[in-house]
């Protein structure tokens, strides 16, 4: 449908399917949706897209991709894969993890992947004791311990992350992101560079000054790594009204971002706030389903929501 823009939203693209990340698109699935995507659609830059839909001048089924925070795999698979097809994207990287860090629900999750014992015992969080000897079991402790960390103030929740991976009595990897070499290799191979806060914080959950800092040190770091002005930014988490709100949005206008996206499942028009373009995606889905999906939702109405 010509003048409404997919923008297609990606975190993790493991090399392997992933017993903890259920339903991730992993290099062989990836792989299916780019070559649908190469055959269907018209994919083109960020800034083809959004100064394209902001003019009225999409050409139909317009789509652009994007990934979040700045996983090392988004380099050594999705990136491989986008040079093999010769596919545009977006990298939204949170620079704080660069060069060895990792995110608190990497720790999460990486700490029940590696534990050898087969229950922790969570009770002072107000968790009940957590079976964690087969990856199911893994699975749902990690889908019951992060929802209650995640709205945590950020000092609070770090020092429950960290006494999480205590008690699982593991070695943590620190190669689960990008290096700053990486992102700029992705800056000089043609990709487009986005900030995403230094530290992904939930925004609401900090004082306005705090925030603004947050997006000024991630967006200028970047920038003086690969020597250019960054244009684009995508909230942490992503959810309007939830984890940011209208006095980001006008945060975002002011440091003078051309447009901003959220995590808000949709598709855009030209009605729509550029400060908080709502994006897609599609998990595991390949082949048909994966196209036709996507297809059908350039007719669903466009969302439309106040941060």
């Amino acid at each position: 449908m010509k003048n409404r823009l997919a923008i297609l939203n990606y975190h993790q693209v493991p090399a392997d399917a992933d017993p903890l990340h259920l339903n991730t698109c992993h290099r062989h699935i990836f792989r299916k949706q780019l070559e649908s995507l190469a055959r269907y659609f018209n994919v083109i830059s960020i800034d083809e897209g959004v100064r394209g839909l902001f003019a009225g001048k999409l050409h139909r089924n317009s789509v652009v991709i994007t990934f979040d925070d700045g996983y090392r795999n988004n380099f050594e698979v999705a990136f491989d894969e986008l040079q093999r097809i010769g596919l545009p994207a977006t990298f939204f990287i949170a620079s704080d993890y660069l060069d060895g860090g990792r995110m608190w629900n990497d720790t999460i999750i990486e700490a029940l992947r590696s534990t050898r014992k087969t229950a922790l015992d969570l009770e002072q969080f107000e968790l009940p004791i957590l079976p964690v000897r087969t990856n199911a079991q893994r699975v749902a402790a990690i889908n019951a311990i992060i929802p209650v960390f995640k709205y945590l103030q950020p000092d609070e929740r770090e020092q429950a992350v960290r006494r999480v991976a205590k008690i699982a009595e593991v070695d943590l990897p620190d190669d689960l992101m990008m290096t700053s070499a990486q992102v700029k290799s992705l800056h000089a191979g043609g990709m487009t560079i986005g900030a995403h806060t230094a530290s992904h914080p939930i925004l609401r959950r900090l004082p306005a000054q705090d925030a603004r800092e947050d997006i000024i040190a991630g967006r200028d770091f970047l920038e003086q790594l690969v020597g250019c002005k960054l244009r684009y930014f995508a909230y942490p988490n992503g959810k309007p009204g939830q984890d940011y709100d209208k006095t980001h949005v006008q945060m975002l206008s002011e440091l003078g971002f051309e447009a901003a996206f959220s995590t808000q499942w949709g598709f855009a028009d030209r009605s729509i706030n550029r400060f908080e373009i709502p994006r897609v995606g599609f998990g595991d889905h390949v082949g048909w389903r994966f196209s036709l999906r996507l297809l059908r939702s350039y007719f669903e109405a466009p969302v439309q929501f106040a941060a």
